[in-house]
């Protein structure tokens, strides 16, 4: 049986193999009492001929004397013709409705409901319309094998749950796709209190090999603080957590308008499973300029190619770079 056939629900009441969760992916799901709470779902598919990507962000930090401010990004990839948008915008708590006991987010240009059985994801930005809804199956990734562990000087909690099954239309370039049954949606789901003494700059990535493995990796180059790990959904369910190389970047591309600079490409090598991964943007230009510049980042829909245990394999991923990209 494929570890996508059962709900996601109802493989939560059984012990995971490699898994020692240190957070709760039902109950966490809703907004915590933490500074500042990341909700992030990123799909593929294949529509009408076309390879498209989206990726919604949705991050609620709470401010002193301010109070909860909703960062709502969007962005979206036709790596077919090489077309990307983004949009990024700040809503204060009072266009912001939160429903209290469940994830119940509505904002102004969208809004993120539901739970796992049923959870509904809608944004709206100039030519372009996400409106899907997922049903989350298969098992969760817990980030380094508990969904809790220390990264640049903050307490981090995060996992992920790498298969939605997603029905519902993607509209890009003002073209609209019938995305059901042709991929799924990637969820992402962190939360921590800020660190003002931390320097943040971290790539994380979600692939999938067209092998059945998941993979779910950090890495960090802050000097002193250099880390690097990648966690492995198995296709039985089981996962792990293995050592790996620092990336291997080569060539850089420069933002004219956010001043920050990216890498081209990435190797990824697993010596104890003698995996060697090359991954690559499509199309390189992939950039979210943010309204605040700290919450610039790069999410670039990549291609991967190379080898898991010797034997070549293939598949996509998702890039996610945040933190002080300028050097």
């Amino acid at each position: 049986m494929s570890v996508t056939d059962k709900p996601l629900t109802e493989n939560l009441t059984i012990a995971q193999p490699g898994a020692r969760p240190e957070v709760d992916v039902a109950a966490d799901l809703l907004p915590l009492e933490y500074d500042s709470n990341s909700w992030l779902a990123i799909g593929h598919f294949e529509a009408d001929g076309h390879t498209l990507d989206y990726a919604f962000h949705l991050l609620a930090s709470t401010i002193p004397g301010v109070g909860t401010l909703y960062a709502s990004v969007v962005s979206v990839t036709d790596e077919t013709t090489g077309h990307f948008y983004a949009h990024d915008a700040i809503h204060p708590p009072t266009a912001v409705t939160a429903a209290e006991g469940g994830l119940d987010i509505t904002m102004p240009d969208g809004h993120l409901r539901g739970d796992w059985d049923k959870m509904q994801i809608h944004r709206e930005a100039p030519g372009v319309v996400i409106d899907i809804e997922t049903t989350a199956v298969g098992f969760p990734i817990y980030s380094k094998g508990t969904g809790r562990f220390s990264l640049l000087g903050i307490d981090v909690h995060h996992y992920s749950v790498p298969y939605l099954r997603t029905t519902g239309t993607l509209t890009v370039e003002g073209t609209r796709y019938d995305i059901t049954g042709r991929g799924y949606t990637w969820f992402d789901r962190g939360w921590q209190n800020f660190n003002p003494a931390a320097t943040v700059k971290l790539s994380w990535m979600g692939i999938y090999l067209d092998n059945g493995e998941v993979i779910s990796l950090y890495d960090t180059d802050v000097p002193g603080q250099e880390e690097s790990w990648a966690t492995v959904l198995h296709p039985d369910g089981s996962q792990a957590v293995i050592a790996m190389e620092p990336l291997d970047v080569s060539g850089f591309w420069h933002s004219e308008r956010s001043g920050q600079r990216y890498p081209e490409h990435w190797v990824a090598r697993f010596p104890e499973h003698d995996a060697i991964l090359d991954i690559t943007p499509v199309p390189l230009e992939q950039e979210v300029v943010a309204s605040v510049p700290m919450l610039h980042r790069y999410e670039a829909a990549s291609t991967v190619t190379g080898t898991w245990g010797g034997r070549e394999v293939k598949g996509h991923a998702c890039a996610h770079l945040i933190g002080d990209w300028a050097g």
